[in-house]
């Protein structure tokens, strides 16, 4: 399970471009140990051959990510944008996602942790109602909260 560094929440964010908020989460990464200085070069270039926009129901999401060597502890960073930042959508490169939600995902663990992270989160994403609470959480606790407790919105 993924869990949510409250120093790593970022809400009401403003960004011009996928580039710059990749770069402010990776930093923010970075200052907190969980990552080394190529890691942001690394999710760059991944997300030109392998865009990471969902095109999830409601809010859109982005969940940038790169296998690389220069993790040194698993975690996520997290954006939420007051105006989206356009990402490609990572099923269908001809399409452009406004997304307002960017998690930058970083795993320390290997590749096969590292995909059942992206399924994890990928899952998390397809509960409209889970996306609308995080985008409208009030505070980061709020955010934390919801996002660690995706099991409040699974459908029985």
């Amino acid at each position: 399970m993924i869990v949510a560094d409250r120093n790593l929440i970022f809400l009401h964010q403003e960004a011009t471009s996928r580039e710059e908020i990749i770069g402010r989460l990776a930093f923010a990464l970075q200052a907190m140990g969980y990552i080394g200085p190529d890691y942001e070069e690394a999710v760059l270039e991944r997300e030109k051959e392998f865009p990471t926009g969902l095109p999830s129901e409601g809010v859109y999401v982005a969940i940038p990510h790169a296998f690389s060597g220069d993790v040194r502890k698993t975690g996520v960073a997290v954006a939420v944008l007051d105006t989206p930042v356009d990402f490609i959508n990572m099923g269908d490169p001809d399409e452009v996602l406004p997304c307002s939600m960017v998690f930058l995902m970083c795993n320390a663990e290997g590749a096969d942790s590292h995909i059942d992270d992206l399924q994890e989160l990928m899952g998390m994403f397809s509960e409209p109602e889970l996306l609308t609470k995080l985008y409208e959480a009030k505070d980061v606790e709020e955010f934390a909260y919801y996002f660690e407790h995706p099991e409040l919105f699974e459908e029985e």
